[in-house]
């Protein structure tokens, strides 16, 4: 018995050393030092989404973040990783189960009976000395792909706020398309009355009348598509507030909003911190690193140290005055297994170059996102700058046109063809707005930031 105990206390000793396998140390890749338009500008608030100054958007986007159905599945996964965490530590630690037992019955001696009864009532333990680190390996892995989780349940929440902004820009800019046409088509029916008169004058030809009679069908035209993709964007935003599509939203938003100047980006390296997709694929690398080692040390033996104890007795008062104990130890060498325990080292190393390469991959989209955004605005403004200006000869060249066709000294199809063009132009240029609006909202869901993980620090 002494020489076991002293075998165990070596054990022990050896399990608590630096025999435990740890993972590889990996160096992060260098990134570049700053972005290609990188300045000095103004830092945008934590929750982007308040530069655009409109209480509307700033309640939309708190109620999906609370309601949001995605988000919803995303808290449940974290809280399925937890429960795993907690199981993988629970396998580390002293394992004990307590049973007992109650039996009775009649024995018959010389024609004579007699009651029987026994109670017994016993406790086990089990241990397993963690000698070259299997547990702290499953361990360490359960807990890095739980912050992985939770770090996916932050990169819904961004983009679920980055959704709802852009569909809220998107109403606005459609309500205010119809808005538009609208005016157009009444415009257009002033113009064709105008035309109708100088008909009856004789100053202009029945094709003057029929030709601004299609202007204004054309115009005409284009309203119910607007109008049904003004439902379609309400039915995106009831979903993605957790409602039933055709719900009243009650949304206000009439106008496309004015972006403030572009926020300042940082640094490249800035992204690894504040980009949840990036952690997430830093933290799963991590938890494959640590299965690894896991994965080496359940090559080497194993011990495990169980002991129990058990009371018997046929009175129940004198249960706990008859009783055996016993301790044990059990060491397992994997000797012959089929090349199994090898063959799992290597998958687990196959998982993390996978994930080596995801995370390097996550980094530069990332990176890639920042810049799209930065070039996509920047030549998004020279396109409304042409516009305006094409928007503005449009105008002069329809004045010019009309004067002529006034005076008798042109048809009318430069003067349809200048109306056509103005008309034209003036939905592009919000439908461009609404794309630089698009192209802000992709910088700073690009950006990342530490809001999403503001729930769980207030419940800390």
């Amino acid at each position: 018995m002494k020489k076991f105990l002293v075998l165990v206390s070596a054990l022990f000793l050896a399990a608590c050393s630096t025999f435990h396998i740890k993972p590889e140390t990996r160096e992060v890749e260098p990134l570049p030092v700053e972005f290609s338009m990188y300045g000095e500008r103004e830092v945008a608030p934590d929750k982007w989404w308040e530069s655009f100054g409109s209480d509307e958007l700033n309640k939309l986007i708190e109620a999906s973040l609370s309601q949001n159905l995605s988000i919803k599945q995303a808290v449940a996964r974290l809280k399925q990783a937890e429960a795993v965490s907690i199981q993988a530590g629970s396998s580390g630690r002293l394992n004990s189960e307590i049973d007992a037992s109650a039996s009775g019955g009649k024995e018959g001696i010389n024609d004579k009976s007699f009651n029987r009864e026994n109670y017994s009532a016993g406790i086990g333990v089990s241990y397993e000395l963690d000698l070259w680190g299997k547990i702290e390996g499953n361990v360490k892995s359960a807990e890095f792909n739980e912050a992985a989780t939770a770090e996916d349940l932050y990169t819904v929440r961004m983009t679920t706020a980055a959704e709802v902004a852009l569909r809220w820009f998107e109403l606005a800019e459609v309500r205010q398309i119809i808005t538009l046409l609208e005016e157009q088509v009444q415009t257009n029916k002033k113009i064709l009355g105008l035309i109708e008169l100088r008909f009856k004058r004789s100053q202009a030809t029945a094709l003057d009348v029929l030709q601004q009679r299609d202007v204004v069908a054309q115009a005409e035209s284009l309203i119910p598509n607007e109008k049904a993709r003004q439902k379609t964007v309400l039915h995106q935003l009831a979903i993605l507030l957790g409602k039933v599509p055709g719900s009243d939203l009650n949304l206000k938003v009439e106008k496309l909003p004015i972006p403030p100047t572009v926020p300042h980006t940082g640094v490249p390296a800035d992204l690894l911190a504040k980009r949840p997709d990036i952690r997430s694929a830093g933290f799963k690398l991590q938890a494959a690193d640590w299965t690894i080692a896991a994965a080496k040390a359940d090559r080497l033996p194993s011990l495990k140290l169980t002991g129990s104890a058990r009371y018997n007795s046929t009175e129940f008062d004198d249960v706990f005055d008859n009783w055996l104990a016993n301790l044990a130890g059990s060491l397992t060498l994997p000797i012959i297994d089929g090349g199994f325990r090898k063959a799992e080292v290597e998958r687990t190393k196959a998982i993390a170059e996978e994930r080596v390469n995801a995370y390097r991959e996550t980094v530069l989209t990332a990176l890639k996102e920042v810049e799209d955004a930065l070039v996509q605005e920047m030549h998004q403004d020279e396109f409304l700058l042409s516009l305006q200006k094409r928007l503005q000869l449009s105008k002069s060249t329809k004045q010019e046109a009309g004067a002529r066709y006034r005076k008798g000294l042109e048809t009318y199809l430069p003067v349809l063809t200048a109306i056509l063009s103005e008309q034209s132009l003036e939905r592009t240029i919000l439908t461009a707005e609404l794309t630089k609006l698009r192209y802000r909202v992709l910088l700073h869901r690009a950006l990342g930031g530490d809001w999403m993980t503001e729930k769980e620090k207030e419940n800390e």
